[in-house]
């Protein structure tokens, strides 16, 4: 889209590698999900249309989740050599990511945070771990903001996958919730509020 800034990244510096943060505070849940996207949204994070709630509610889940975006199909830096050519190469654009931020309530009266990336369209791996310095510098001002109120009590980070199959952030479970609300969707479209099915 013209007119919004690219993300970007330099080809030299080391991006590490793509990584899931689990973290427990003393929190709500939907305070700590609404606390981690803030702080994504400050380091070039955009809020993302898919509306993982309507799902999570209708079936009763324990979760609440929302996800963010950053990167561009296409770079639109600008329509001169440099910056066409030269630029992309030296600080290729970050591919599309989507970051599933989720929690839930514990028994003890805490809450588990997740922020997961999961949705990536990178060509290799190097591609792909492009957003990783983004996600990191949004997750450690999240601890630090907790921490600076004695609310942190618990960091995790995982290469690969959250091991929970019920959490949001599970890759097969983001793509069932993805599913069931494009689902729901077409079906508003096709019988809006008032209408009846019956008659569809």
């Amino acid at each position: 889209m013209f007119g919004r800034k690219t993300a970007t990244e330099s080809l030299f510096a080391w991006h590490g590698l793509l990584r899931v943060w689990r973290l427990v505070v003393r929190d709500t849940p939907a305070h700590a999900v609404d606390v981690a996207v803030g702080h994504l949204l400050m380091v070039d994070f955009r809020p993302d249309p898919i509306d993982l709630e309507t799902p999570l509610r209708a079936e009763g889940s324990e979760w609440t989740a929302r996800t963010v975006e950053i990167g561009d199909e296409v770079s639109v830096i600008a329509r001169d050599f440099v910056n066409e050519v030269v630029a992309p190469v030296l600080r290729p654009a970050v591919p599309p990511t989507t970051v599933v931020v989720c929690a839930r309530a514990l028994d003890d009266g805490t809450c588990e945070l997740v922020i997961a990336p999961q949705v990536v369209y990178g060509t290799t791996t190097g591609d792909r771990d492009l957003a990783n310095p983004r996600i990191s510098r949004g997750a450690t001002s999240v601890i630090a903001a907790y921490e600076a109120v004695g609310g942190m009590l618990e960091t995790e980070t995982v290469r690969t996958m959250i091991r929970d199959v019920t959490c949001p952030a599970f890759p097969k479970r983001f793509r069932a919730l993805v599913k069931a609300q494009r689902k729901a969707q077409r079906e508003a479209q096709r019988f809006p509020a008032g209408g009846d099915p019956a008659q569809g």
